[in-house]
């Protein structure tokens, strides 16, 4: 039996570890490690830098079960596995032409209504309710507006909301996985920032952050970004992410709208009467 990890995994296999199985979801489970996490899905599209896909009937193992990488075979109780071949992640395209991009942002936005799961935050970022939520985002997106964003200024607002991936953070995840595929690069997260918001939030939070930080996510994530940044998406593909979790997806969506308007609005911006 073979386990499969993506070609740009974060995990390290070059000396031997053990931990214990964590907390077991319906078709997948994870354990801590060195004061990350690894998550272990069944299913290809939640494989992440920090996963290793095992075969569905291996997918709920009872919690504390040892889990064991001995330098050359993975233990997870008494059943082992070898490494099988990496997995290959969409990559961000390279350029700035997205043809698609008005045409997608307004699905987008006539979809954000029909989610499920609505929280405070998206909420607030729809402009259906005034709550905490709705200075920041204001904030957010005015320095998106001015052409850059240090995410330094929002350090407080880190944890806050509700779930396994707290409402703020799931936003601020959206926003730096649509600044990264978009190319645009202009929001900054510094490691300063991911000290002083680690003890503040959740394990998969700061590591979710972590990961959208570099341009990853899962590859369910990255695959929807590449569609809806460079190809034209559709409502069905839209809601379907919307259910990334509890609140979780609606709330990255709302994310990845806030960057990629300010993307929009800088494209259809008429070039300065200064400009040469």
């Amino acid at each position: 039996m073979n386990f499969s990890v993506r070609e740009d995994t974060w995990l390290d296999f070059s000396a031997p570890w053990q931990t214990e199985v964590g907390t077991v979801f319906s078709t997948s489970f994870d354990a801590r490690l060195f004061g990350s996490f690894i998550f272990f899905p069944s299913k290809d599209y939640d494989l992440h830098p920090f996963g290793m896909l095992v075969p569905l009937r291996f997918s709920q193992p009872d919690p504390g079960e040892r889990i064991e990488w001995d330098g050359n075979r993975l233990f997870i109780g008494s059943s082992s596995f070898q490494r099988g071949p990496d997995i290959q992640q969409t990559k961000i395209p390279k350029g700035s032409d997205f043809p698609y991009l008005d045409e997608n942002l307004r699905t987008l936005k006539r979809s954000l209504p029909l989610l499920a799961g609505e929280s405070p935050l998206s909420a607030a970022f729809q402009d259906i309710s005034a709550n905490e939520f709705t200075s920041p985002i204001r904030q957010v997106r005015s320095g998106l507006g001015a052409g850059s964003l240090d995410l330094s200024a929002f350090g407080g607002w880190f944890g806050a909301g509700v779930g396994l991936t707290p409402s703020w953070d799931d936003f601020m995840t959206g926003l730096l996985l649509g600044d990264r595929w978009s190319g645009a690069d202009s929001v900054s997260i510094t490691e300063r920032l991911f000290d002083f918001i680690r003890p503040r939030t959740t394990i998969q939070a700061f590591w979710q952050l972590k990961f959208a930080a570099a341009g990853k996510a899962s590859l369910k994530w990255e695959n929807f970004l590449c569609r809806f940044i460079y190809e034209r998406t559709n409502t069905r593909e839209i809601l379907e992410m919307g259910k990334f979790g509890h609140s979780s997806g609606a709330e990255i969506l709302c994310g990845i709208a806030a960057r990629l308007e300010a993307c929009q609005k800088k494209r259809a911006r008429p070039p300065s009467r200064h400009a040469k």
